[in-house]
């Protein structure tokens, strides 16, 4: 997602954000810290299992809605 962040002065871009999102998602695109000096990763949480379904990333959305 590095087109997302402005290379001039490293933070995002937000007149590319709001192009590309509604603007309640620009919103918490925002506060996501940037790290220009870290790679992209591919991640996600797991079950008890240890294995990724849609159950679980579920439940990681519930956890966060009722920590904001």
């Amino acid at each position: 997602m590095e087109e997302l962040i402005d290379p001039s002065s490293g933070s995002w871009d937000v007149e590319l954000l709001t192009q590309t999102f509604r603007p309640e998602d620009v919103n918490m695109i925002r506060t996501i810290p940037v790290h220009i000096e870290m790679d992209d990763m591919l991640a996600w949480h797991y079950d008890e299992k240890g294995l990724f379904s849609v159950k679980s990333a579920y439940k990681v959305q519930r956890v966060g809605e009722l920590q904001r």
